[in-house]
């Protein structure tokens, strides 16, 4: 007869716990993933479904890298632009991210608890879960910087280097640099990582950079001061001291939720295991590799903004979520009790998942920054099919194109419909706008009365897609005198709450605008 204890449920439910987050992922990756899209997730479809000439054009005017709407551009041409199917990309690599979390919380702690917590700290990130169902580059680069910080740890914290090891760095590392200019932070953190802790393989670091970072210069570096000027971080706020401790919340829900969270992760920590020696149970040197990653990936971008703001919260973060989750995990799985921690994650866990599943609907871009259905350009694209004909031009002012120009193909109509951007550079990057002056607007508005009336054939309208706040401005006031006014309608979308019909001067003119409903 074995003599061998049983397991208690804390010991059962803690064996159980990556199936548990393996479930819990794949359901967070279906639920929701046919939601609307806005700005930035219609635009990245729009540069995808272009040629790659133009591809490299939109970028070029962008401050986006190109390897992320190169696998986007592939994508499509399988699977089309449905909502679920530009958004399962996305999904795959929050799958795979939470899969390297785990390896590198292994790597790091050596114990299989260590792992299993990195990956359940990754799991639950609403900064994660956000961006996993979102036509961006941000759940790549969270799977990428782990991917990378996972074989740096093999590479500089093993007593004997694999040549592969350091090969897969210089590859991953070169690859990251195409997916977006924040993933340069997280070279930095590894280069203070490795000052800290391996000063004499610094040398190996020198190396793989300088062998990662060559095809970026050869192949993009000449576009960087073009992309550096252009204006595309210009909306982007100034650092404030509550950023600081703010960029930790947003990991897991934004200042409120997210130090709520925090805090219960250091109350298990402090309180966990009060019968053993602290030194005991002090974390390993792969722990502490881990948690200077993730501070320097995340500190040294805000320190960066106090010169050229270039920070905003809940995306480009993700380059310090696999180090910041597997510190996390890795800590709790030393200084927590497990009757503790099983109870928090699994509490965490059900959270998260009946969280998610009642607002599979609504769109985040931040913590804060929630969108409903109703908000989506959709609605007021299907209107705008019901009410334009061929032939029709349509102004859009501000933002308000990206989001009714995806909406437009995927409904497959709009077809026949000549596009117009105001200001007219914003064409070239749908993702941002730059304000124009009364006089350049004034100068813009003749140009498109000008060929709207020179082309215009019996019966067709030129559509005005009104910035959301702005009811007149020197282009709609330079429209109303040079055209007719026939109609408003208080359709909204994204970033526009009103449409303003016209038509030349030689059809009859209504004493006042009409609902064109």
């Amino acid at each position: 007869m074995s003599n061998t204890p049983r397991p208690s449920v804390a010991e059962l439910l803690e064996s159980l716990l990556l199936p548990a987050c393996g479930l819990a992922a794949i359901l967070i990756g279906v639920v929701g993933l046919g939601r609307f899209l806005r700005l930035d997730e219609a635009n990245s479809v729009i540069i995808a479904s272009s040629s790659l000439g133009q591809l490299f054009e939109y970028l070029r005017n962008d401050n986006n890298l190109p390897f992320y709407y190169l696998l986007l551009q592939g994508w499509i041409r399988l699977a089309g632009i449905s909502e679920w199917a530009v958004h399962l990309p996305s999904v795959v690599f929050y799958l795979l991210a939470i899969v390297t979390t785990s390896w590198l919380g292994w790597e790091a702690s050596g114990t299989r608890y260590g792992a299993r917590y990195s990956a359940f700290f990754y799991l639950v990130s609403l900064q994660a879960i956000h961006q996993a169902q979102k036509t961006r580059m941000y759940s790549l680069l969270g799977l990428l910087a782990g991917l990378s910080t996972l074989l740096f740890l093999r590479v500089w914290f093993r007593d004997k280097m694999s040549k592969r090891d350091w090969a897969l760095y210089v590859l991953v590392n070169a690859v990251g640099a195409f997916v977006h200019v924040w993933y340069f932070f997280v070279l930095i953190g590894h280069a203070a990582c490795a000052l800290i802790f391996q000063p004499k393989k610094i040398w190996l670091w020198a190396g793989a950079m300088a062998a990662a970072v060559l095809p970026f210069l050869l192949l993009w570096a000449r576009y960087l001061p073009h992309q550096a000027k252009i204006g595309a971080v210009d909306w982007m706020p100034r650092v404030r001291l509550s950023f600081f401790p703010g960029v930790f919340g947003e990991f897991y829900g934004g200042m409120r939720w997210g130090w709520t969270f925090l805090f219960g992760v250091m109350i298990i920590c402090l309180f966990g295991k009060r019968g053993e020696d602290w030194q005991d149970r002090f974390p390993s040197r792969g722990v502490m590799a881990t948690a200077t990653i993730a501070i320097v990936c995340t500190i040294m971008p805000l320190l960066v903004s106090l010169v050229r703001p270039i920070y905003w919260p809940g995306r480009y973060t993700m380059i310090a979520l696999p180090a910041f989750a597997t510190a996390l995990g890795c800590l709790v799985a030393v200084l927590g009790s497990p009757p503790l921690r099983v109870a928090f994650a699994y509490g965490v866990l059900l959270t998260v998942i009946v969280l998610h599943v009642r607002t599979r609907t609504e769109v985040f871009e931040t913590s804060s920054n929630v969108f409903q259905e109703k908000e989506s350009d959709k609605p007021a694209t299907l209107e705008l099919c019901e009410i334009t004909h061929p032939g029709d031009t349509l102004v859009f002012t501000g933002l308000s194109r990206a989001g009714v120009e995806y909406y437009f193909r995927r409904l497959n109509c709009g077809r026949d419909l000549v596009l117009v951007s105001v200001p007219s550079d914003t064409a070239r990057h749908l993702g941002w706008a730059r304000q124009e002056t009364p006089e350049e607007l004034q100068a813009e508005a003749h140009v498109i009365v000008q060929q709207f009336t020179t082309e215009n054939l019996e019966g067709r309208r030129l559509w005005v897609v009104l910035e959301r706040g702005k009811t007149s401005d020197a282009l709609t006031e330079t429209l109303s005198r040079s055209l007719n006014p026939v109609g408003v309608d208080a359709l909204r979308g994204s970033f526009f709450d009103e449409v303003r019909a016209f038509t030349p001067k030689t059809h009859t003119q209504p004493t006042s605008p009409v609902s064109l409903r």
